[in-house]
C-alpha cells in the first residue's frame, strides 16, 4: 500500500512519508498552504469523503497592509466532529487567528455542523491564521471555506444601479457583513417602467419590527421621497413593486452587534 501502515482498529491507512491518506493509501491529501490572491477558498483534506486522523494543517491568508480579511464557509458546507459537550471543541476542530501566527488574538475554535457553528470572521490586521487538527478517532466530511479581502477603510456608501436587472448584494457577500455598516443602493428606473424587487437571500439577524439590521425601501416622485417597506430577519418576501418612481433607494443599515448577508433581484418592467 505505497508504503503505508495499515490500522485494522480504525480501518484507516497512514502513508508516512508519502503524503497520501485513506483505506488504500493512494489519494493524496492537501493539507495547509498560503494565500495571497484577493480571494480564494480552500477545503479540508479529502473533502467531502471525510479528513484524516491525526493530522495538523495550516493555512495562511495575506494581503497588503491597507487590506482585511473576511472568511466564512461556502455553501453550508462545515461538518467538523462536535466535541464532548455542545459548547466545547476538544475533538476536531478548526481555530483562526487574528495575525500571521498562533501569536495573534484567537477568534475562536470551530466543529460541529453548518454555518451558524462557524460565522464569518474579519481580520483586524494584513493576515489571518487557520490551524485544523484532528484526533484519533470519529471522522466527518470537513470543510469548505472561502476568503475575500477589503480595503480597511473601505465603506459600501451610495451605489447607483441603471441596468435594467440587477442584483444588490450585502458587503463582502456571499460571506456575511461587518457590523455597523451603512449603504445605500440608489436605482434609476426608466420613464415608463416600474419596478420589482425579489429577495433572493435573507439572512439578516433583527427583531420582528426591524429595528436592528433592516433594508429600508424608499422611492423619490418629483423630487419627494417616501417610504414603502422594510426588509428584514430570515424570510423570503413576496415581490415588492414600486410604481410611478424615477428613484428607489434601498437604505441598509446593520447594528454593532451580529453580521447577515442578503442579495436582492431588481427588474425594470415596462408598464
Amino acid at each position: 500500500m505505497n508504503g503505508g501502515v495499515y490500522h485494522s482498529r480504525y480501518n484507516f491507512c497512514n502513508c508516512t512519508g508519502t503524503g497520501h491518506y485513506g483505506l488504500c493509501c493512494e489519494r493524496e491529501a492537501i493539507c495547509g498552504g498560503t494565500f495571497f490572491a484577493p480571494e480564494g477558498e480552500f477545503k479540508s483534506p479529502l473533502f467531502p469523503n471525510g479528513y484524516p486522523n491525526n493530522i495538523r494543517c495550516v493555512w495562511k491568508i495575506a494581503t497588503d497592509p491597507l487590506r482585511r480579511i473576511a472568511i466564512g464557509v461556502k455553501d453550508d458546507n462545515f461538518h467538523v466532529e462536535q466535541g464532548s459537550t455542545k459548547y466545547s471543541c476538544n475533538y476536531d476542530f478548526i481555530s483562526i487567528y487574528d495575525g500571521e501566527n498562533k501569536g495573534g488574538r484567537r477568534f475562536g475554535s470551530y466543529c460541529g455542523t453548518g454555518m451558524r457553528t462557524f460565522q464569518t470572521v474579519h481580520s483586524t490586521g494584513r493576515f489571518l491564521y487557520i490551524e485544523f487538527k484532528t484526533d484519533r478517532k470519529e471522522r466527518r466530511t470537513g470543510f469548505h471555506l472561502q476568503y475575500k479581502t477589503f480595503f480597511a477603510n473601505e465603506s459600501c456608501g451610495i451605489t447607483t444601479h441603471t441596468r435594467p436587472v440587477g442584483l444588490i448584494t450585502s458587503p463582502q457577500y456571499p460571506l456575511n457583513y461587518r457590523p455597523g455598516e451603512r449603504c445605500t443602493y440608489d436605482i434609476h428606473v426608466k420613464e415608463g417602467h416600474f419596478l420589482v424587487l425579489t429577495t433572493r437571500e435573507m439572512n439578516m439577524p433583527s427583531t420582528a419590527d426591524c429595528r436592528n439590521d433592516h433594508i429600508l425601501v424608499t422611492s423619490k416622485i418629483k423630487k419627494k421621497s417616501k417610504s414603502l417597506t422594510v426588509f428584514c430577519g430570515q424570510k423570503l418576501f413576496a415581490p415588492y413593486i414600486v410604481k410611478s418612481a424615477t428613484h428607489v433607494q434601498l437604505k441598509f443599515k446593520s447594528d454593532y452587534k451580529r453580521e447577515g448577508r442578503f442579495q436582492i433581484l431588481y427588474q425594470q418592467i415596462p408598464n
